[in-house]
């Protein structure tokens, strides 16, 4: 791709790592992931794909800066577009940079899929400003594509999301996958990546338990005070967080022996390659948040997604993602029950993954961005152009 003009590239992300995390308090740590360390997933696999330089900012970027000194913004970060929130005033800014945009991985978030959301005016107000500046816009899946449709943005193209490109060294990283899926047996660590709310609380509960039979981490993504623990704060965690935690973890009242135990197996991460390299070692990945599950996959890890709202469900039938539902969680006698009923092609991940691959190459190379030899690469090993493009099961 050495014959594309080089392009002044902002992204509104980072390059997946947060430098000197370890100095930076947390609230600021948070606001740098927008509130979910997940986002660092996506955020990675595309500063490893755009083989350009890139300036990166977070959202309170300024829109003169960009207009004067870059040619075209990605906006590297996978938003849901949920109907109890209001995008407008990103709309308004990424609107006034007047350069062409690139959004990679946009997707709808709601408990079911009965009816499309009623957006806000001004979410509806960015999806058709990415219509406009977007070559293309890739799509979560086809329920999103088909309400970004709905609100305009007639240019959509179903991609999942960039992290499930993250492994482009195996091609048969679902076959591997399937294989020791298969075989996963205890004594062996689990990684346990959990959304941490109380409608959740059943199945928090049966997945923190199967961690303490197990061993292993449980992964935080979003909430302040078990990021507090995992790094040994816990004098700066307010009592009655404590007990909140205490009691959707475990159903118990907070302890020594409670928080002995969240001190050993909480986990943070503010870098996904290391977070890839922690999690490795681990038997099974499990839980209800999405990219701390594709991250543990990439590394080549089996994972889980306990499909819960529209977008988990939406990206795992995407990208054909080993799933199970809450209802599952609960019937299974144990966790090697639960594994076993378990039905997972791992052919099918692989065709249906350089598919999607192919999808977001053109959306990369057609917003005339550089594409890195390395997903080049693993795009084109394939048998039949025709067989890649098949739909998903």
């Amino acid at each position: 791709m050495s014959d594309i003009a080089p392009k002044r590239i902002a992204v509104i992300g980072s390059p997946g790592r947060i430098d000197g995390a370890l100095r930076k308090p947390i609230p600021e740590l948070m606001k740098r992931v927008s509130h979910n360390t997940g986002n660092l997933a996506s955020w990675y696999a595309i500063d490893r794909h755009v083989a350009a330089k890139k300036t990166y900012f977070g959202w309170d970027f300024d829109p003169e800066q960009i207009r004067n000194e870059f040619d075209v913004v990605i906006f590297a970060e996978s938003i849901q577009l949920n109907p109890d929130w209001d995008l407008g005033n990103l709309a308004r800014r990424l609107e006034a940079t007047q350069k062409p945009l690139v959004v990679l991985g946009l997707g709808v978030q709601l408990d079911d899929f009965d009816e499309p959301p009623q957006l806000s005016p001004g979410t509806q107000r960015l999806i058709s400003l990415f219509g406009e500046r977007c070559v293309r816009v890739g799509m979560l899946g086809d329920f999103s594509a088909s309400v970004a449709v709905k609100y305009g943005a007639r240019n959509v193209e179903v991609i999942g999301c960039p992290s499930n490109f993250i492994n482009t060294w195996h091609t048969d990283l679902g076959v591997r996958i399937a294989r020791r899926l298969v075989g996963t047996r205890k004594p062996y660590r689990l990684a346990v990546n959990l959304d941490l709310n109380l409608q959740l609380a059943t199945t928090i509960r049966r997945c923190v338990s199967w961690l303490q039979e197990w061993g292993g981490y449980l992964v935080v993504q979003t909430s302040i005070s078990p990021i507090h623990l995992a790094l040994g704060q816990a004098d700066r965690v307010p009592p009655e967080e404590l007990r909140y935690l205490s009691n959707l973890l475990f159903d118990s009242e907070w302890d020594e022996s409670i928080r002995q135990f969240l001190s050993s197996q909480l986990a943070v991460f503010f870098d996904a390659e290391a977070w890839m390299s922690a999690i490795r070692p681990s038997r099974l990945s499990i839980g209800t948040r999405l990219q701390g599950n594709i991250l543990a996959f990439q590394a080549g890890v089996p994972s889980i997604v306990i499909t819960h709202d529209s977008r988990t469900k939406e990206l795992a039938d995407t990208i054909a993602f080993p799933t199970v539902t809450e209802y599952e969680i609960l019937e299974a006698k144990s966790l090697p029950d639960l594994i076993s009923g378990i039905e997972f092609d791992g052919a099918a991940y692989d065709l249906r993954r350089r598919a999607l691959a192919r999808r977001y190459i053109d959306i990369l190379t057609a917003s005339d961005l550089p594409v890195s030899a390395d997903i080049l690469s693993f795009a084109l090993k394939t048998e039949s152009t025709a067989r890649l493009l098949a739909p998903a099961e």
